[in-house]
């Protein structure tokens, strides 16, 4: 069978990037583009060259984390991206109106979110994140077949454990597909309250998760305010000072398993 030319020129973009750090979560509403712009931001600051996609068709959301001007050039090698924070960005709320909906569905996504990244031109990275859509259906799959040669799973939860059938599915489903699970966030686990960490749930679905299918627990994150409020200013997760500090054993957990 021939292949086509979309996908021999990913192929080709994907041998200049060493690590491909998917992020998933089954759902929404857990904080998942939150962790995936820490992770890209992290590895930025400490010195990796990092990429980060947002490859959620129907809701892309990285761009209002990310506040970035899109230069819309292309160059020898294809579309410059959104440079910002050391971070090479790219998404498609650079080309569609962000309150028209995407009326596309099946193989339609396929090609879209495999010419988003293959038509970009992320030079060579250390690091691409790729912040997965919510839930496990053709777009999910899409990328994970897309990525299958590098790409390596952050699984994001909370602690409730009304979560834990749907990222239950998720984790089913990655190994289904043969991606290899880096480990489990666990977000808005907690809040501090005179310097006390508070636990909002008495279980823990990360937890549970770990245990039973024998994946490592990167680290819990709290439920901090300071995050929105920081987004809303224009600034990234990282400028709460809380999140960063809690966020960084994370980072280097996710290098050391990928290094």
């Amino acid at each position: 069978m021939k292949t086509s030319p979309s996908l021999e020129l990913a192929e080709k973009k994907l041998r200049d990037i060493a690590n491909v750090i998917l992020v998933g979560s089954g759902k929404g509403g857990v904080g998942k583009t939150v962790v995936s712009s820490a992770i890209a931001l992290s590895l930025a600051r400490i010195g990796f060259k990092t990429g980060i996609l947002d490859a959620d068709l129907h809701g892309p959301s990285l761009h209002k984390i990310l506040d970035c001007k899109f230069p819309a050039k292309s160059g020898a090698r294809g579309i410059i991206p959104c440079t910002v924070y050391g971070l090479k960005f790219m998404s498609i709320a650079f080309f569609v109106d962000e309150h028209t909906p995407l009326p596309i569905k099946g193989n339609a996504k396929a090609s879209l979110i495999r010419d988003l990244f293959a038509q970009t031109d992320w030079g060579e990275l250390d690091y691409l994140v790729v912040d997965l859509p919510p839930g496990t259906g053709d777009e999910v799959l899409s990328v994970l077949m897309l990525f299958r040669s590098k790409g390596r799973i952050v699984v994001v939860s909370t602690p409730s454990m009304l979560s834990i059938s749907v990222v239950e599915r998720l984790v089913n489903l990655l190994k289904r597909e043969g991606v290899p699970i880096i480990g489990l966030v666990e977000n808005m686990a907690y809040i501090y309250h005179n310097s006390e960490k508070i636990y909002l749930f008495k279980s823990s679905a990360a937890k549970v998760l770990s245990k039973k299918y024998g994946i490592d627990l990167l680290g819990t994150l709290p439920l901090d305010p300071k995050v929105e409020e920081a987004i809303i200013e224009g600034k990234t997760p990282l400028h709460s000072k809380l999140f960063a500090e809690e966020f960084q054993s994370i980072v280097y957990k996710i290098i050391e398993k990928t290094s």
